[in-house]
Formats: structure tokens, sequence, C-alpha cells
């Protein structure tokens, strides 16, 4: 059995927090909006990649005996944190775009971060793609490709 934490694609719907922040991230870089209001950037979370968790998966099942195993990358980052990445790889500066608002979720909560280390000795695995190239990456995918810095 696979324990996984958050994995993002650009197959997320519109009310997922890592789509609002890259396609507000793309539309402002477009000149189609101004701001993007988002609740607590403090908050933080194990972010990965789908594909990335999928080939993790594929490895996990091919093992000889089926076993238990945390899928996750090991390191949290805000909200902030993504929503600056995001700016950044498209020439923005964030704190000119991004706005918080009080009754847009805004508790802090203790970010859940995942220890994979018994699934990385037991497939091989090592962590491909930084926090920053999953940004990049669902940048891409959101067709932003010719945005990027």
């Amino acid at each position: 059995m696979g324990i996984l934490f958050n994995h993002e694609s650009s197959l997320r719907p519109e009310y997922y927090l890592s789509y609002k922040i890259i396609q507000g991230a793309l539309a402002i870089r477009r000149g189609l909006k101004n701001e993007l209001w988002l609740g607590c950037l403090i908050s933080g979370a194990d972010w990965s990649y789908a594909p990335d968790t999928v080939q993790k998966i594929h490895r996990m099942v091919q093992l000889p005996a089926g076993e238990d195993f945390v899928i996750a990358t090991g390191v949290a980052h805000t909200v902030g944190q993504f929503a600056e990445t995001a700016f950044a790889l498209v020439g923005l500066n964030w704190s000119d775009h991004v706005r918080t608002k009080a009754d847009i979720i805004q508790h802090v909560r203790t970010p859940l971060i995942g220890d994979d280390t018994r699934f990385r000795q037991a497939c091989g695995w090592t962590e491909e793609r930084s926090f920053r190239d999953l940004i990049r990456q669902l940048i891409i995918d959101a067709g932003g490709t010719d945005l990027l810095i």
C-alpha cells in the first residue's frame, strides 16, 4: 500500500491552490489581470509532481513482496514559496501581485511532510525534480512555455 502526499499536475481543477497560483501568474504575465488573491501564505505542504508519483507507484508494485510505503518528497514549502517561485519563473515579482484575503482559508496548519526513506531504500529512488522544477513543469503543462524566463 502507498500513502501518497500532495502530487500536483495540470489536471487539477480550478479550485485547487496549485492551479489557482499557476493560472494566476500566467494571466497576470499575459496582462489579463493584475492581482491574485490567496489565503494563508505560511501554510505549507509536501508537494511533488504527479507523474513522478506514478513512477514511484510503479516501482513500488514491482517489488517481489508487498509492503507499505510513504510516497513523498520529504520537504515542505509554503503557499508563499509556491507563489513566489511561480511568479519568478514567468518574470514577475510575486509581492507586486499577490494579495491575501481573510475569508480565503487563513488557518495555519502544521505542514504534513512525508518520510519516504523506506521507499527510497527499497526501490533505489532519488528525487529528481526540485520544487522549482515541479512549478516550472506545471507552467509548461498549463501552456505557459512562451512566458518562462
